[in-house]
């Protein structure tokens, strides 16, 4: 792929100069033609990368696929729906990566042969499902499938979020007065404090012992908190056990672990009902979607579940013994089994789980944000009241004397 860098006359007759990236010349020239401009000049510049490894937002995604799934619907061969989605769409990224597929579909490759060039955008999950929607005739349903789920998803990280952004927001202006507070304000008090102060409380004893210590080692003391983050991402990338436990622990975590589980188990349900109603076999299905819970324990816990299923064992009772799963999952995937219509089964499963997951996020908004507040207040209201208390006390005495 080849970026061009041209001079072009619009049909307003106003002059632009923009970057284009195209596989050949005659590929640029067909799509300045497409953007109806008249060229005047042009030249070869070093391909610009949208960003690592052609990765693109999550909305962006979803408008890809929503337009590829409407123009599909609307009975237009792919090519012709990558080349309107290029020339239609002003992110280079987005450009970048539909120009890649129409070279690659045009070179020979099914249309998800050409989307497993693109890791960074294009998972393991979209590829797999859009060859299924290849080779069972169901394109248009599996992209719609497709669109409902990332929007799911992108909705979920957007609740997420938000719930995060106010504790995040108050963590960090607490914690830079606290910082001021304790290494420069206690500091240039503490030595008057020694010097009027008949009798220092505990308290203020704490307060000034605490910030002497605070300054002698915030270099280490902020240093930790990355080294141990390094260190966490360091271990469960070198160490497949310690990864699993960590994971497990995550689970099990108070109000946050069972959040996350459900959170998991949804997306879980949501695509194993997808990849079956698309023709998947069960083994299959359960394989490609254990790949979108992001947690190892859960996707150990599913190879497990698949193993047991192979041998013989009933699906409902192979996912009770893993005891990773929630009761609503396991007694719907039994209803499935027994009324054999596992694709209604897993489908319910996901919207009791995601309603759980939507009134849990927000009964929990409300709670956090108070007690965050409150929390931090209360670190900050000690230390005014540690180090003001006995300066107001010594102030008195001083204007009696």
């Amino acid at each position: 792929m080849t970026n061009y860098f041209y001079k072009a006359v619009n049909q307003s007759g106003r002059v632009v100069k923009r970057h284009i990236n195209a596989v050949s010349d005659s590929d640029f020239e067909s799509q300045i033609d497409a953007l109806k401009l008249d060229l005047i000049s042009f030249k070869i510049c070093k391909l610009r990368r949208s960003r690592t490894k052609n990765q693109i937002r999550p909305k962006e995604l979803i408008t890809i696929t929503l337009h590829i799934q409407q123009l599909l619907n609307a009975g237009l061969p792919i090519l012709d729906v990558l080349k309107d989605l290029r020339n239609s769409t002003s992110c280079i990224g987005v450009k970048d990566i539909t120009t890649g597929l129409i070279d690659g579909i045009s070179s020979g490759q099914t249309f998800s042969q050409a989307l497993s060039q693109f890791p960074g955008t294009f998972n393991y999950v979209y590829v797999n499902t859009i060859h299924v929607g290849e080779t069972s005739g169901q394109l248009v349903k599996v992209m719609d499938d497709l669109v409902n789920m990332l929007r799911w998803q992108y909705e979920l990280e957007k609740k997420v979020k938000k719930v995060s952004v106010y504790p995040f927001f108050v963590l960090t202006i607490v914690s830079s007065v606290t910082a001021f507070l304790m290494l420069y304000l206690v500091p240039q008090l503490t030595p008057f404090l020694m010097i009027t102060a008949e009798d220092i409380p505990w308290y203020t004893e704490l307060l000034i012992r605490l910030s002497r210590y605070l300054q002698k080692y915030w270099p280490l003391i902020v240093a930790l908190p990355a080294l141990g983050y390094i260190s966490l991402k360091l271990a469960k990338r070198y160490s497949l056990k310690f990864n699993e436990e960590t994971d497990r622990v995550s689970l099990v975590l108070p109000v946050f672990g069972p959040l996350a589980r459900k959170i998991k188990m949804a997306r879980f349900c949501n695509m194993f009902a997808l990849m079956y109603s698309s023709g998947i076999t069960i083994l299959d299905s359960i394989k490609i979607s254990a790949t979108v819970v992001n947690n190892s324990a859960l996707e150990n816990a599913l190879l497990t579940v698949l193993n047991k299923i192979s041998d013989g064992n009933s699906i409902s009772q192979s996912f009770e013994d893993a005891n990773l799963f929630p009761d609503i999952v396991v007694r719907m995937i039994g209803v499935g089994e027994t009324t054999g219509d596992m694709t209604l089964a897993l489908s319910n499963a996901y919207y009791f789980l995601n309603n759980e997951v939507k009134n849990a996020i927000d009964m929990l908004e409300p709670v956090v944000m108070p007690l965050i507040t409150i929390l931090l207040g209360s670190i900050v209201g000690w230390i005014m009241f540690s180090i003001m208390g006995p300066l107001y006390d010594a102030v008195t005495n001083l204007s009696f004397l």
